[in-house]
Formats: C-alpha cells, structure tokens, sequence
C-alpha cells in the first residue's frame, strides 16, 4: 500500500458495547499492540508489507509517542470483526484476507485518515481522537466499517466521479451508520459518533 497523506495536524507534517461477532471463532492469531518510533500500532489482523506506512508515519518526533494501552488491541479487534458482521454477516466476509492495522499518532487535534487496497486496511488516528473516543467499542466499528463501505460500494460510495471527498466520506459513513444501526438497534450514539469522526476527516 502507498502512503499518500494530506493531514498537516497529524505531523509528518503528516500530514457501548460490540456483541455478535463474540459468536464467530476468532482468527489464529491474536491482535497485537507495536511500538515504532512515536506510533502505537494495534495489528487487528496480520500480514502485508507496512515499512512505507511505519516510515512515513512513525519516525518523525515532532511528539512523544501515545502511551499503549492495554485495552486497546482486544477492543479494535472485536470492532473490526463486529462491523464485518453488521456489513455482510460474518468476520471477513468483506475485507477478506487485508491484513488490518490502526495507528495512533502523537497530535493534539482529533483527525482521521484512511487507505485500504487489495492487501491492506489502515487506519490512522491522532492521539486526541483515541482519548476522545475512550473506549466505545462503536466508534472503532463506525471507523471501520466506514472502510468497509468503501470497498463494497467502491471508493466514491456511489457518488459521481467528480463529487469531492468529504461528499463521498459522507455517503460511506451514512453505509456504515445503516447497517451499524441493524446490529446495535438499542444504541443511540450513532450520530454523535459520526458527527465526530466527520470532523476528524475534515482536518
């Protein structure tokens, strides 16, 4: 996957409760929480080749690295198999064998960006944002179903070729909000959660 990055406050200048895929077997292997350089790096699920993603985002110092946490790693795990199953049914059923990485990088502005290709989903969240979000196991299943929506409907989320990003962003998250909605009907916090990660694009 290339690294093409347009987020200046994320500095190279760079640029409730999850449920029903507790049901479906877990993968092999486990998630897995990495340090490199400032990054803290949350493998949801293993392969393809990072060095470009580690080198862009991870060497430079401008901040000290975002203190690990434990809870991280399980929670993003479990958000990324839960909005598979709100998207088409099952873990995998859309991503398939990408392997899946979160990054959090040192920045006191909350911001977002995303990259996904045949091999690989990234991920990757200012520091402020992951201490905003906490621990709500739907804002990392908004974030990546958000992905997911991209790459079932394509890159635009079925607005014209020439609508700009923040339209498409827009349509992807409306994707994810519906079938997020479906698996967690109880839940009220779903407009909060896009209200925040629609502001984190926009940075």
């Amino acid at each position: 996957m290339g690294c093409r990055f347009a987020l200046p406050v994320l500095g190279v200048v760079l640029a409730a409760t999850a449920c029903s895929s507790a049901l479906w077997p877990r993968a092999a292997s486990s998630p897995t929480t990495l340090a490199r350089g400032r990054c803290t790096i949350v493998v949801a699920r293993p392969g393809g080749d990072w060095s470009g993603w580690d080198e862009q985002l991870c060497t430079a110092s401008a901040e000290g690295a975002h203190p690990r946490q434990s809870w991280l790693a399980p929670l993003v795990a479990q958000a990324v198999d839960d909005a598979e199953v709100a998207a088409c049914g099952a873990p995998r059923c859309a991503a398939h064998d990408r392997a899946v990485r979160f990054y959090v990088v040192p920045s006191s502005t909350p911001a977002l960006i995303s990259e996904r290709d045949d091999e690989t989903v990234a991920v990757v969240l200012s520091s402020a944002l992951v201490d905003r979000a906490g621990r709500d196991a739907g804002f990392y299943e908004l974030a990546f179903a958000h992905e997911l929506a991209r790459l079932r409907l394509g890159e635009t989320c079925g607005e014209g070729v020439q609508s700009d990003e923040l339209l498409r962003a827009g349509s992807c998250d409306r994707e994810a909000l519906g079938w997020l909605t479906r698996l967690h009907p109880n839940d009220e916090a779903w407009a909060q959660r896009e209200r925040m990660l629609a502001g984190a694009r926009s940075r």
